[in-house]
């Protein structure tokens, strides 16, 4: 066999060996389309596991919080107690904390209500007359004494605040008596509901 022979039997036996080679290697291309088509698999199972239960299925998120207001007390209305030279009408009544009590003189004879008993006036706040009576009236709006007498047609207004029963009496005739009992106030609270729709991106 001569030499060109034995070149041109190497040389072929180079190419036969490189075409399969060629033939049998992953190619670049399919690696990459493999590796891009794993990630997008592996991404679309993280987005299932992200959006789970908080999201209903037309995509909407929904969140709802309920807020309940702070409870305020309702004071009853006005009332008025006339005073009469038979005494107090009414002389016994009941009312809610916070209410306003006027009483009015329609007796020919002066009117100073007090808080029981007679003469200290003491049942209500705790105080003495002579600790929260002045010549011009009461030192505190919290006093339940007149403590200066009113003539026919006058009237005086007191605001009760404590839970109890409160007897009372005209300091300037202590036979005239009445007693109020202050309930507590009612209460009144609304609630409302807040809807909050966020659109899933």
């Amino acid at each position: 066999m001569s030499t060109n022979q034995i070149i041109g039997l190497v040389v072929a036996a180079i190419i036969i060996i490189a075409g399969a080679w060629y033939l049998v290697k992953p190619h670049g291309d399919a690696m990459m389309q493999e590796g891009a088509t794993a990630t997008s698999t592996d991404m679309n199972d993280m987005s299932g596991d992200m959006t789970g239960s908080n999201t209903s299925g037309d995509g909407t998120v929904t969140t709802s919080t309920t807020t309940t207001t702070t409870t305020i007390p309702q004071p009853g209305q006005p009332v008025t107690i006339t005073y009469t030279s038979k005494g107090f009408s009414p002389s016994t009544l009941s009312i809610r904390e916070g209410t306003v009590v006027t009483f009015v003189n329609q007796s020919n004879n002066p009117m100073e209500v007090a808080s029981d008993p007679h003469p200290s006036h003491t049942a209500y706040d705790g105080t003495t007359r002579a600790q929260h009576c002045t010549a011009t009236g009461p030192t505190s709006t919290s006093v339940f004494d007149e403590c200066v007498g009113v003539s026919a047609g006058g009237k005086w207004s007191f605001t009760f605040t404590k839970l109890g029963s409160w007897g009372f009496h005209n300091h300037l005739a202590p036979n005239m008596t009445g007693s109020i009992t202050v309930l507590a106030s009612q209460a009144a609270s609304t609630t409302t509901t807040t809807q909050v729709k966020v659109n899933a991106q």
